[in-house]
């Protein structure tokens, strides 16, 4: 069992320099995460994504529901989202990436949102076929 340092026994600069090192290690792993969370998920290549255009007809929204942003998101500044996604041949949204970037939070929140969204499929001479997307976020006053 690992257990905590007494850190009231140390010296007053030791303690700041241990609590520095602690807090700076903990917000490199945070950003890390939130980035690699934030950023894409693993694309599904048991499908050919289609370009809507021509035969291929524009998947349509069943459910696009776009929860309220975090309350951490800033009030004196819009924020501004891209997502490129793929509407997979089952309706569902795959391989999600981020084309323009905003703070950590947003983005991932942004990312969890699109995520959730259903579709009737894009067909292609009548069979459900994958397509990609592109979408804007923004937050609002």
């Amino acid at each position: 069992m690992e257990t905590t340092p007494d850190y009231n026994n140390w010296p007053r600069n030791d303690r700041i320099n241990a609590v520095k090192k602690t807090i700076a290690t903990d917000v490199f792993v945070f950003v890390a995460v939130c980035l690699a969370v934030g950023q894409t998920q693993p694309a599904k290549s048991n499908y050919t994504v289609y370009e809507v255009r021509g035969d291929v007809k524009a998947p349509r929204p069943i459910s696009t529901p776009v929860p309220a942003p975090p309350d951490s998101t800033p009030t004196d500044k819009q924020l501004k989202v891209k997502i490129s996604f793929v509407v997979a041949p089952d309706g569902s949204v795959a391989d999600l990436k981020l084309l323009k970037r905003s703070t950590p939070e947003f983005d991932n929140y942004a990312v969890n949102a699109v995520s959730k969204w259903k579709f009737q499929p894009a067909t292609k001479d009548g069979i459900a076929v994958a397509v990609r997307l592109e979408t804007e976020m923004h937050s609002h006053h």
